[in-house]
């Protein structure tokens, strides 16, 4: 972890049975989830390894059985916090239930993580996505390696796809919020297309934002950018 300088480190088939948690002689802090069962087989077995950094920004953890381990973690960003959920899927020789029970289980978690929230997945999803990414060029390069397998083309009816180039049901800005925009414009910064400096247009910004706002209404209703 140190040697790649990292902070969090999602672990699978770690083969340990029971929940808890174990302090590392090198400082790091290791969180497990495995069976429960009293004497349940060495198998499967999910763990996160956080260095001092990732533990004092620990909020809480949780155990989901040998599969699914979720983790919380304060951000800078008052108020949002960050999801970790290393996962370890079936193979594709499991039974159809048994691999339904995973995904139900996987996604009834995801959807409890609050949308302001950054949730990140993360571990051994058992799929093979291959080499052909027709179709999936945005989410997908092209140097895998064998064909894809049934787990990589999963696509529950319950999650939809990423969407691109979506037209978003929004009206223009208000007067408030292109205000804060020209406030937050960095001081010095060099003029655009438009060649407006950006100390001219916070010199005023009530009346900056007056005239970008009829500007904005007068390109939601005609559909265009005027050219003059």
């Amino acid at each position: 972890m140190r040697r790649y300088n990292l902070e969090v480190l999602g672990t699978s088939e770690t083969h340990w049975t029971q929940v808890g948690q174990q302090r590392l002689t090198s400082g790091e802090l290791l969180l497990y989830s495995g069976h429960d069962e009293e004497n349940a087989p060495h198998t499967k077995g999910v763990a996160l390894v956080l260095s001092k950094q990732a533990q004092n920004a620990l909020i809480g953890w949780e155990s989901h059985g040998p599969r699914i381990i979720k983790a919380s973690f304060k951000t800078k960003k008052e108020g949002i916090s960050m999801n970790i959920i290393p996962c370890y899927a079936p193979t594709n020789d499991y039974n159809e239930d048994a691999k339904d029970q995973f995904y139900d289980r996987l996604f009834s978690i995801i959807e409890k993580c609050p949308t302001k929230d950054l949730t990140i997945l993360i571990g051994d999803l058992s799929a093979n996505v291959g080499m052909d990414n027709n179709g999936y060029e945005d989410v997908m390069g092209r140097h895998g390696l064998g064909e894809r397998n049934e787990n990589a083309s999963l696509n529950p009816p319950n999650i939809d796809a990423a969407l691109t180039g979506l037209s978003m049901d929004v009206g223009p800005p208000t007067i408030g919020e292109i205000s804060m925009a020209i406030r937050q414009i960095k001081s010095g910064k060099a003029a655009g297309p438009d060649n407006i400096p950006a100390d001219e247009l916070k010199a005023d910004v009530a009346a900056t934002a007056r005239i970008l706002h009829i500007l904005f209404n007068k390109i939601c209703d005609e559909e265009q950018v005027p050219t003059d």
